[in-house]
């Protein structure tokens, strides 16, 4: 499951930040029990995330307008760095540089790494407009290929920077000095 994924992600980004793992805490306090099932998500905003995210079409071929496929899936991205003051660079080259840092960014050098690729291998762009959200599955529904095998890497890199900068804890553990590199 995708909340399960994130989880462990938020989990290892606790762990890395916590002063066990920077060697300033006894081998009692050390062990951390595992991540999964102990964060709790929003489910309908992730669920809306995952919806505005795969509904974006990015094929991988330059469009009528010069502009690489994926950008509009970039734009996607931006905005909603911005909207949430995260940090962040793009260009359509190459695709965007997020970072999210604690309120000590030296204290979580040298950083956690995630990407996630904006093409789709997978996509027919007239299937984007048929998803919709099944509230009561808790469902994506959709007719077609809409890209899953990349944008859904979307979806869990903004889910783990929007968890860090609600400052979420994971199996007990608040990440306390990190900073998390996100590449798009």
């Amino acid at each position: 499951e995708i909340e399960e994924t994130i989880a462990i992600v938020l989990g290892f980004i606790a762990l890395y930040s916590s002063q066990a793992f920077r060697g300033e805490a006894t081998l009692a306090t050390s062990v951390v029990p595992s991540p999964v099932a102990v964060v709790e998500f929003d489910k309908g905003s992730l669920a809306d995330l995952a919806l505005r995210v795969l509904s974006i079409p990015n094929p991988q071929k330059v469009q009528g307008d010069g502009r690489p496929g994926e950008a509009a899936l970039m734009d996607f991205i931006c905005d909603w760095l911005r909207a949430r003051g995260i940090s962040h660079e793009s260009d359509p080259s190459w695709g965007v540089h997020a970072v999210l840092s604690a309120a000590d960014p030296g204290l979580g050098k040298p950083g956690v790494l995630l990407g996630a690729h904006l093409d789709s291998d997978v996509l027919d762009v007239d299937a984007c407009s048929s998803l919709r959200l099944d509230r009561e599955a808790n469902a994506l529904r959709h007719e077609g290929r809409v890209g899953q095998d990349c944008k859904l890497g979307v979806v869990m890199a903004l889910a783990v920077l929007e968890s860090l900068r609600l400052g979420k804890t994971v199996a007990g553990l608040k990440p306390t000095g990190w900073t998390v590199h996100v590449l798009f």
